[in-house]
C-alpha cells in the first residue's frame, strides 16, 4: 500500500502534486524502509499512529504493561478499600447494637436492684413482726435469725428504726 502511493505520487499528471525533486522521492523511500509515514500517502491520523506503533513497539508494549499494573493496583486497592469500609460499617453497626444491649441489660439490672430494695423495705416490717412473735414464744434462735436478715450490708441502706433498739 505505502509503496503504491510512493509510485502513484510519481505519475501524478498534475506537477505540483509529485515529488518536487528526485532526493525527496529518495527520502519517502528511505522513510518507507525505516518504517516512517510516507509523504504520499493521504494524512491519516490512524495511518501515523500505526507507524509509530510498529517504530516502537517495545516502549509501547512496556508502557502498556505498566499502565496495566497500575490499573490492577488500583482496582485491587479500591476493592480492598471498600471491603474495610464495609466492614468498618459493620463494626459501627455491631458496637452499637452492643452499646444498647449493655444499656438494657444496665436498666434491667438497676430494675432488679430496685425491685430487691422494695422487696426488703416491704419484708422488714414482717420479719420485726414475727421476730417479735418469736421472742414472746421463747424462740430466741428464731428471733436472732429474723432480725439478722435486715442487719445493714454494705452498698444498701439501713432499713432499722426505732423498732430495732426496741
Amino acid at each position: 500500500g505505502e509503496l503504491d502511493w510512493v509510485v502513484m505520487k510519481c505519475l501524478e499528471k498534475d506537477r505540483t502534486r509529485r515529488y518536487e525533486s528526485p532526493g525527496a522521492l529518495a527520502a519517502d523511500v528511505w522513510r518507507y524502509l525505516d518504517d516512517e509515514p510516507v509523504e504520499a500517502c493521504p494524512p491519516s491520523r490512524w495511518y501515523r499512529l500505526g507507524k509509530f506503533a510498529r517504530r516502537h513497539r517495545a516502549a509501547l508494549v512496556a508502557a502498556s504493561l505498566v499502565a496495566a499494573s497500575l490499573i490492577a493496583g488500583t482496582v485491587t486497592s479500591v476493592i480492598y478499600a471498600i471491603k474495610a469500609s464495609d466492614s468498618a460499617e459493620k463494626a459501627d453497626i455491631a458496637r452499637g447494637i452492643a452499646d444498647i444491649k449493655t444499656a438494657e441489660a444496665n436498666d434491667a439490672y438497676r430494675r432488679l436492684l430496685e425491685h430487691v430494695r422494695r422487696s426488703r423495705e416491704e419484708a422488714y416490717p414482717t420479719d420485726v413482726r414475727l421476730a417479735r412473735q418469736a421472742w414472746e414464744n421463747g424462740e430466741t434462735g428464731r428471733a436472732r435469725e429474723l432480725l439478722d436478715r435486715h442487719l445493714p450490708q454494705e452498698g444498701h441502706p439501713d432499713l432499722r428504726g426505732f423498732e430495732w433498739h426496741y
